[in-house]
């Protein structure tokens, strides 16, 4: 029985997938948990269709991570903090760096493409790295001054 999986079902198919399953497995496993359905025509082509488009719009994500790579690697942002001595009395966390890339580059990314608890809390220069999709990898120069008071 040709059959389209409505959901990713292990050593099977993945989501989409159009393949010849026993009409057993259908009837007494994939139907009743919606985990797959008769393979029409109409629904060959439109699971056709919507593969081609997660296709297309994989391909978009990858050139977006793309260019906002070559935007940030190797970027230098420079923070003024109050500090004594080497150390900062407030440490530079990711919004901080959230915000600066807005006014800088003017790109919002997401806390989570940065290292969790993140925390610069000595005065030079640090490498951060910013994770993006598709596995990509960026790496900021922070530059941290102390502030005259």
């Amino acid at each position: 029985m040709k059959v389209i999986f409505l959901d990713n079902v292990k050593g099977v198919g993945r989501k989409g997938d159009v393949k010849n399953v026993a009409d057993g497995y259908y009837l007494n496993f994939l139907a009743p948990k919606k985990l797959a359905k008769l393979a029409t025509d109409d629904a060959i082509k439109t699971a056709e269709a919507r593969k081609q488009k997660e296709v297309m719009d994989k391909e978009r994500i990858k050139e977006e991570a793309r260019m906002v790579h070559t935007r940030l690697d190797g970027l230098q942002l420079e923070v003024k903090r109050k500090a004594q001595g080497a150390k900062l009395y407030a440490s530079v966390t990711v919004e901080d760096l959230i915000k600066l890339l807005v006014e800088k580059v003017k790109m919002r990314l997401e806390k989570s493409n940065f290292q969790s608890g993140l925390h610069l809390k000595e005065i030079g220069v640090h490498q951060v790295v910013v994770k993006l999709p598709e596995g990509l990898k960026a790496t900021l120069k922070v530059e941290i001054k102390p502030e005259m008071i």
